[in-house]
């Protein structure tokens, strides 16, 4: 069975890109047939990214696919390939890990709401941060934030909030669909760091429709980060 530590930063992992759904910025609109196509169209990153808990690094490859409705998530190279997978729908997150036979389902929101923070953790839209600059998201106003235009062709950001630890760097470049999530880093100020870089991008990805619906084992163990 995984560590409540491991799970905790996994799932933070996974709420850092791909929680939330206002100002989403549909990516392809599929045209709905009689019979389940067996794929579909959507927005598709790969990102490198490392995990540091208490000093000891993790490496995962993060995969994120974007539709007009739901958003599936894949992590591998932890505990072996298929490591995690998981789908975020409205405020739902929900993320099965094969290998312990365990899964997460949870509040988008009250994930966020587990932040380090004195107060209540302020409202990050981070899908929409996926397909937006920051300074360009209205509902950002709980955080503040530095911009670099030093290189205008990859801005950077920096999102932080007054009466949290954690700090959020970000980097952009421009696609022909406009401003696009190229690296991030994630530092909560408690001893995890996490950093990801974009290895591959595609706009009109065609994904398997399996990708989008995680079956559960029979007995399988519901956890709470």
């Amino acid at each position: 069975m995984l560590s409540r530590s491991v799970i905790s930063v996994l799932v933070l992992l996974l709420c850092l890109t791909g929680c939330g759904t206002r100002y989403y910025v549909k990516p392809v609109k599929d045209t709905v047939s009689e019979e389940q196509p067996d794929e579909v169209r959507a927005e598709a990153w790969l990102f490198n990214t490392r995990v540091w808990r208490d000093g000891k690094p993790t490496t995962i490859r993060l995969e994120i696919y974007l539709t007009d409705s739901i958003t599936a998530l894949s992590g591998r190279g932890y505990l072996g390939k298929g490591a995690m997978k998981g789908t975020i729908k409205d405020d739902s997150l929900f993320v099965y890990f094969p290998a312990s036979n365990e899964y997460v389902r949870e509040s988008t929101s009250s994930l966020l709401d587990a932040g380090d923070c004195e107060g209540k953790a302020p409202y990050v839209d981070i899908l929409a941060l996926l397909t937006q600059l920051p300074d360009s998201i209205d509902d950002l106003y709980e955080v503040q934030m530095t911009t670099n235009y030093t290189d205008p062709e990859k801005p950077t950001y920096v999102l932080y909030a007054k009466d949290c630890k954690w700090k959020l760097n970000l980097q952009y470049d421009y696609r022909k669909n406009g401003w696009r999530m190229k690296s991030f880093e994630f530092n909560s100020g408690n001893g995890t760091r996490i950093k990801a870089w974009r290895r591959t991008y595609e706009q009109r990805a065609e994904v398997p429709v399996k990708r989008f619906h995680v079956q559960l084992k029979p007995e399988a163990i519901r956890i709470i980060p």
